[in-house]
């Protein structure tokens, strides 16, 4: 996982200037981008996401909330990531799925992570 922070244009939803942090994977060719810093609004969104699907397997789940936040999708493999999975049959999919649910959930967790120093 690499992780960089870069000013951007602003997005749809997010502070106008705020910055954003990339994540990026190969095999399948991934990327996309989370708010550097999350506003109130959206955390709870994220985390109201989760609660609300709780009937749901935990990919899902974390695939589901992940995409609250998630900006700058790019994926050969699903290149639309608010498709209805039903329609969808390739396995790098599925890899870029969990491997996406589980970096934001990471990312949320870490928001609480104090600097030490």
């Amino acid at each position: 996982m690499e992780k960089q922070s870069e000013t951007v244009e602003p997005l749809i939803g997010v502070l106008p200037e705020a910055d954003v942090t990339r994540f990026d994977r190969v095999e399948p060719d991934a990327h996309f981008a989370l708010p550097a810093h999350p506003t109130v609004k959206q955390q709870l969104e994220y985390y109201s996401r989760y609660a609300d699907t709780r009937s749901e397997p935990l990919y899902l789940r974390l695939w589901y909330s992940a995409q609250v936040l998630i900006k700058e999708w790019e994926c050969a493999a699903l290149p639309d990531y608010k498709v209805t999975l039903d329609q969808i049959t390739n396995p790098e999919a599925t890899t870029a799925i969990m491997w996406a649910g589980n970096i934001v959930m990471r990312y949320m967790s870490d928001l609480d992570t104090l600097p030490k120093g």
